[in-house]
């Protein structure tokens, strides 16, 4: 069964909360930031599973409830969320510039090889596709 309760932001703010009867001792009615909570945050957001989290032997985490009692407040949910679509967004930068390199090096080597060496239609065929895919994939990254 589902329990309402209010919680204390760290800088004074409050909320209201719904969480599970099962959690209501795990969420923190004030939050209180530390180097740990950054830390286990920072894993959150980078997909750590909350089961490995818990058994990695983190000082403080003596189960996943702790873990997923903190993620009921709304503070700590929040910065996650937020660490997680710059996670995200780094990494889409990071796909796209290697997306780029990918296509420009295989456009050099289908240039630099085009005098040296006889190609069939269908190898043509083949690399010009897999360069057009490339093009595909950079757009798509991109949201065009």
């Amino acid at each position: 069964m589902a329990k309402a309760m209010i919680v204390e932001g760290s800088k004074g703010q409050t909320y209201r909360v719904v969480v599970p009867a099962s959690y209501l001792g795990h969420v923190p009615r004030r939050w209180k930031w530390s180097g740990k909570k950054y830390h286990i945050a920072g894993m959150l957001a980078a997909q750590v599973p909350v089961s490995h989290i818990a058994a990695t032997g983190t000082p403080g985490i003596r189960s996943r409830t702790t873990v997923y009692g903190w993620l009921y407040h709304p503070e700590f949910a929040g910065y996650v969320d937020d660490l997680a679509k710059e996670l995200y967004w780094h990494r889409k930068v990071a796909r796209i510039k290697l997306l780029k390199v990918i296509t420009e090096s295989l456009v050099k080597k289908l240039m630099d090889g085009l005098d040296d060496i006889e190609i069939s239609n269908r190898t043509l065929k083949l690399m010009v596709q897999g360069i057009l895919r490339l093009a595909q994939l950079i757009r798509e990254e991109k949201g065009e």
